[in-house]
């Protein structure tokens, strides 16, 4: 099977940009004016939030409002920072801003730059350095602080990456925060422009002692590089990975995404029935599964995993449904047909898609797995991982340790997505086009929330720097009855 190691280059396509973003360029009133009718056009008869966690009317006059507040000019930047709202009203992590046509970074010339050498991650609100690309290995090192990149403040910059609203359901923040982080090398770029040089502020939060990094802007190819020869040996090989943890007999499931590399998932479904037949082979009676930094991926291998896990069959979703006035819109003709080989079920309000709606999960008849289960989120846990998640809970066939996911607990917004750009700012909007609702129990838990753990852990720096996984640790204590 393809090398799971590439998946930082290739990352998702909707992250990466492969142009900076033009700030000098002005738009008039009347450009932005027609961007954000256009927008809201499509918003409003294709978002399946529309009309559940927004009303029609309520979203139509704060529409109007902001055209009426719109200034004479602005640059994208500016014009985002009133549109970005009626985004994020829709409490959709899956309804992204792409700001500029986007592609997979493994898929464009090594001799482009621009892009921050770093990676990141937040612990206790300070954003350290988790792999630095740069050739600079004495001022930048891993745990290292990250303070300032070329005078603004990171915090600074995160908050804007923030706007692009990728990775948060319902009132939960969690997840915005985690792919801010997450998306930073190429977010700089995105919101500040593509800078000849990068000039680094960073602290060593052992020795309190600060460092300075200034150096010219690596290119593609030198990313590249220094990523393999740093880092890519220890990056996971496979979507799914199973260790045994021999001392204790326990299985361990790191689950780094719920698809595989090829189009029709076969060679993910393969990996998963041998990961339970080998735990079944070994008779191992205690499972972990670590969906921590789990993005999602494909509803029907979600589907297909739960099926190992739980003993009796069960609905998947309460219902599925999209928009009753996609019709009217300039809809890709193959979602249209899908959309009517599912059938419809018309309602004032809804299409309901009844084969989505009738999703059952049913027991595997050989490699059922009966014994215990620990599964472990974070705010990483996304999308399918999330929905995944939501059923363990509600079922409580598991326990849960970790922190709050980034997905929601009661419904998910994904399905087919229509990318839309806005004819002046030529912003791009990616829209997911149907509202799944989750078969779980309503009264668990709060319903606008990521699942929440039965036991929450949040990270800390001590353990960071001691390099202990208390998570991990804690998830098998519980297997152990401790």
């Amino acid at each position: 099977m393809k090398s799971y190691r590439i998946l930082f280059f290739s990352v998702l396509m909707l992250f990466a940009t492969q142009f900076s973003m033009g700030q000098e360029d002005k738009l008039t009133k009347e450009e932005m004016q027609k961007d954000l009718s256009y927008m809201a056009d499509y918003v409003l008869k294709l978002h399946p939030s529309i009309g559940v966690n927004i009303p029609i009317a309520s979203y139509e006059s704060w529409v109007a409002e902001i055209m009426d507040q719109l200034p004479e000019q602005a640059d994208k930047i500016q014009f985002l920072s009133f549109i970005e709202p009626l985004i994020d009203s829709l409490k959709c992590g899956h309804t992204a801003f792409l700001l500029d046509d986007m592609k997979s970074l493994s898929s464009l010339s090594g001799s482009v730059s621009g892009y921050l050498p770093l990676r990141v991650l937040e612990i206790e609100n300070k954003i350290l350095v988790s792999q630095n690309l740069s050739d600079d290995s004495l001022n930048i090192q891993e745990g290292f602080e990250l303070l300032t990149i070329n005078g603004t403040e990171v915090s600074e910059v995160l908050d804007q990456i923030g706007r692009l609203h990728i990775g948060s359901d319902g009132n939960n923040q969690t997840g915005e925060a985690y792919y801010s982080a997450f998306l930073l090398p190429y977010g700089y770029k995105m919101f500040f422009g593509e800078p000849d040089s990068f000039r680094l502020e960073l602290k060593d939060l052992q020795s309190d002692s600060l460092y300075e990094a200034h150096f010219e802007a690596p290119s593609l190819a030198s990313i590249r590089g220094h990523y393999q020869a740093r880092y890519a040996s220890d990056a996971p090989k496979e979507t799914i990975e199973l260790d045994i943890l021999e001392d204790d007999n326990i299985a361990l499931l790191s689950v780094h995404g719920f698809s595989g590399y090829d189009p029709f998932q076969i060679f993910y479904k393969i990996r998963l029935k041998e990961s339970f037949t080998s735990i079944s082979n070994k008779e191992i009676d205690k499972l972990i599964i670590d969906l921590r930094g789990n993005r999602g991926g494909s509803i029907r291998n979600c589907q297909k995993f739960l099926g190992y896990l739980l003993q009796e069959k069960r609905s998947f979703f309460q219902e599925a449904s999209i928009n009753p006035a996609y019709e009217t819109l300039d809809i890709e003709p193959a979602y249209k047909l899908k959309f009517t080989l599912n059938g419809i079920q018309k309602y004032p309000d809804r299409l309901v898609l009844k084969s989505w709606g009738r999703k059952q999960i049913k027991p595997h008849p050989k490699y059922n797995f009966d014994g215990e289960v620990v599964l472990m989120t974070d705010a990483g846990s996304f999308s399918a991982a999330a929905i995944f998640s939501s059923i363990i809970k509600s079922t409580q066939r598991a326990r849960i340790v970790g922190a709050e996911s980034g997905g929601s607990y009661f419904q998910t917004f994904a399905g087919f997505s229509k990318k839309i750009t806005l004819p002046n700012s030529h912003i791009n909007l990616s829209i997911p086009m149907v509202r799944f609702v989750h078969e779980v129990d309503m009264l668990m838990q709060a319903l606008d929330r990521g699942v929440i753990p039965d036991v929450e852990i949040p990270s800390t720096l001590e353990d960071y720097f001691q390099h202990k996984d208390t998570q991990l640790e804690r998830a098998k204590e519980l297997l152990k009855g401790l």
